[in-house]
């Protein structure tokens, strides 16, 4: 397939082609931590608990008139 027949495809599918591409080569990476973090059960569920009792807060905590 030719570059002008991919390119017409693609605008046919609705894909801007015209959009630039960003580059995150240079984005850093995560340290050993926060990799640890992410991957502990016990760690996610309390950032689960302490984010579904703020919401809570938020919705049941508004002011009583």
């Amino acid at each position: 397939m030719s570059d002008a027949t991919s390119h017409e495809n693609a605008q046919l599918s609705g894909i801007n082609v015209n959009l630039p591409i960003v580059d995150v080569s240079g984005a850093p990476l995560p340290t050993a931590s926060t990799l640890r973090g992410r991957r502990c059960v016990l760690i996610q569920l309390g950032k689960f608990i302490v984010s579904n009792l703020r919401l809570a807060l938020m919705v049941f905590g508004g002011k009583k008139h």
